[in-house]
């Protein structure tokens, strides 16, 4: 250690210098302090990309199953279901309406399926009212929850003011998306099934049920005779029904029925609603001409087995006979009978399956009588209603009877 006065060296840890006795200054050993330890960072270890897509599809399917709860609910809801309803009504969208109103789930569906129902319901459209708007009232639940009612204001097109209607539903015991409860119509809003349904035509018809062609396998043989066919329908819709049936002659009956659980059978039977004008025409002709021919094998005191018309069936001989000795027996001679029109009054069918024609038929007449010991003769024109019974044979009509021919020929 040196002396800072004098420069002398002194030994080590002296206070004073020895030579001047300076005090002499310890230098403090700077002691180099340890460095800081610095505490390790710890650093995580990037994330793989096989995390990073698992993360994101556990997101994915966590929103997704967010959203299909919402919008299952929304979809399955009885206000749904009720506005679906009134949509396909108001848009007349049968296939929807089906799947709303109709439900069967086995047995032959060939006259309860989709292409009935729309037949059915396009046949009544002229009948429909249009619905021009609609709104929704709150849902009602009633016995803990197993059913609903949502009531609906709607207006039509031509009404006046609006009307209301309780729209009633039913939970169903399946599921829809598989989890959610699903809500069906009641039955006061659907349409029923009707089973064993019975037609009955004549023999050799062809019927068209709901649009539909019955096809033979339908015909029931034990139920059938010699003058009908009877089909049998294993199901069909109880609502109104279009139904088309041809005859062997070509006559075609177009008519409609209403199939219930108390009333399922249906006769076909022609009558002036459901044939044409021009089958009217033709038969009213061909009446006229058979009458003619009457009448001039009575006025020729002809048997009938001496008259030769095509037209007359073999069964018309009893009522030909039979006018003919009536105005035999009468006092008063027909010498005269001009057919001057034949008009088209009505027809229908017999039960037996013939048609029955009744026509206006006018006519001038001649008879003559005695009195008082001299013949005289009264001319008249007047009219009468007369009954002819046509049987089908082919494609033609052959007359089997008539009645309520003219026996009284007034002389006043």
């Amino acid at each position: 250690m040196f002396c800072g006065e004098c420069g002398t060296k002194n030994e080590k840890g002296a206070k004073f210098c020895e030579k001047c006795g300076a005090k002499l200054e310890v230098a403090e050993e700077k002691k180099e302090s340890p460095k800081a330890q610095q505490q390790p960072v710890k650093t995580s270890k990037p994330m793989t990309k096989q995390n990073k897509i698992i993360i994101a599809a556990v997101s994915a399917v966590v929103v997704l199953l967010i959203a299909f709860v919402a919008v299952g609910s929304s979809l399955a809801s009885p206000k749904r279901l009720v506005k679906n309803y009134m949509d396909a009504i108001s848009t007349k969208n049968y296939d929807k309406l089906y799947s709303y109103m109709v439900n069967v789930e086995s047995g032959d569906k060939t006259f309860v399926s989709k292409d009935a129902f729309k037949e059915i319901y396009k046949a009544q459209e002229s009948e429909m009212r249009k619905i021009t708007n609609y709104q929704l009232g709150n849902i009602e639940y009633g016995l803990g929850k197993l059913t609903a009612t949502v009531p609906v204001t709607y207006t039509y097109e031509g009404g006046s003011g609006e009307k209301d209607v309780d729209i009633k539903l039913q939970k169903s015991n399946k599921k829809t998306l598989l989890f959610f409860d699903k809500w069906e119509l009641t039955s006061s809003f659907t349409v029923k099934v009707v089973e064993d349904y019975q037609i009955t035509v004549p023999t050799g018809a062809t019927v068209v049920y709901a649009g539909i062609k019955v096809d033979k396998k339908y015909l029931d043989k034990s139920k059938s005779t010699s003058t009908n066919d009877v089909y049998v329908l294993n199901q069909v819709l109880g609502e109104k029904t279009p139904i088309k049936v041809t005859l062997k002659n070509g006559i075609v009956i177009e008519d409609t029925d209403t199939p219930s659980k108390y009333y399922n059978t249906y006769t076909a039977r022609v009558k002036s609603s459901n044939i044409s004008e021009a089958m009217k025409t033709t038969l009213t002709k061909q009446a006229k001409d058979d009458l003619k021919e009457i009448y001039a094998g009575v006025l020729a005191n002809k048997k009938f087995a001496e008259l030769n018309s095509k037209s007359f069936d073999s069964k018309l001989s009893s009522s030909y006979e039979s006018y003919l000795s009536s105005l035999q027996a009468s006092s008063r001679k027909l010498t005269k009978m001009d057919i001057t029109d034949v008009k088209y009054y009505s027809i229908s069918s017999t039960t037996d399956g013939y048609l029955e024609l009744q026509v206006k038929m006018y006519f001038d007449y001649t008879v003559s009588y005695d009195s008082v010991g001299e013949t005289k003769t009264k001319d008249k024109s007047t009219y009468d209603y007369v009954y002819l019974t046509y049987e089908m044979s082919g494609k033609s009509y052959k007359l089997r009877n008539v009645r309520s021919l003219p026996t009284y020929f007034s002389i006043y």
